[in-house]
Formats: structure tokens, sequence, C-alpha cells
């Protein structure tokens, strides 16, 4: 009777444990980012970079451009990506949109996903940014 006790107990601490690590890092498909998000507020909105360094590049006018930057520096740019990226199925909550960039296209040569959170209500309309492999998690656009 000790032991099994002994093993729902363990079983609960795993649970409890991995539960608490999910909330703080996001699982990308085919690895996993432990590194905390960097959180850039634009045009009054969150916007969540995700294990993206100066590698993902966008190219705009001939010239390669780290997506930060590109995004700093463009009054237009969400709208720039939303046009020259492929919109993908998104969750069914009425206006979260997911975009991924091709690897290797003229766009862009190291593919990433782009998040965009449009809640009806209009309260929530943070852009969360990463490694092609970023999926859509339940606690994103909360």
């Amino acid at each position: 009777m000790r032991k099994i006790v002994l093993f729902l107990c363990c079983i609960l601490f795993f649970c409890v444990c991995f539960a608490i690590t999910r909330e703080k890092h996001v699982r990308v498909q085919e690895f996993f980012c432990d590194e905390e998000p960097i959180v850039l507020n634009l045009e009054e909105r969150n916007v969540y970079f995700y294990c993206i360094d100066d590698q993902f590049t966008v190219n705009v006018s001939g010239s390669k451009i780290p997506i930060k930057e590109f995004l700093l520096s463009n009054d237009d740019a969400f709208s720039l990506l939303e046009e020259n990226l492929q919109r993908e199925e998104g969750p069914s909550d009425g206006g979260t949109q997911i975009y991924k960039s091709i690897k290797g296209s003229e766009f862009s040569s190291k593919g990433f996903t782009y998040i965009r959170c449009n809640r009806l209500d209009g309260s929530n309309t943070d852009i969360y940014i990463g490694p092609i492999e970023l999926t859509y998690q339940n606690n994103f656009c909360e």
C-alpha cells in the first residue's frame, strides 16, 4: 500500500512540475524554447519574440533586415508582413490569424511564424513571432 501511495505522489509531483514549466515556456514542435521571450511594445500591442535572433531576416528592397529591426523601423511593418507571408488555419476564436514565412522564399531566407491575436472585443492584439516550428498555444491571445 505504501508503494502505491508513494507512486501516486510521484505522479502528482511530476504533473505539477510539468504544469508550472509549461506556463513559463513555449513548446515548439521540434525543440523546446526555454528562453524567456523578448517583449516589445509597438503600436500599443505587445510583440513576443520566441527564440528569434538576427538570423531571422526579411528581404526589403534587396536588403536583408533582422525582423526585430524591421518592425522597429517601419510604420507599416505589420501589414507588410501579413502581405508577404502565407496565411494558415488558425484557432476558432474569431480573429486570431497565423502566418508562416516559407524558408528560402524571396521575403525571408529563414522561415518564421507570425501569430496575430485579434479578439473580437479588442482586448488582445498581441503578436507572437518565433521559428517556423512555433505553433499556437492555449495561453496565447488570452
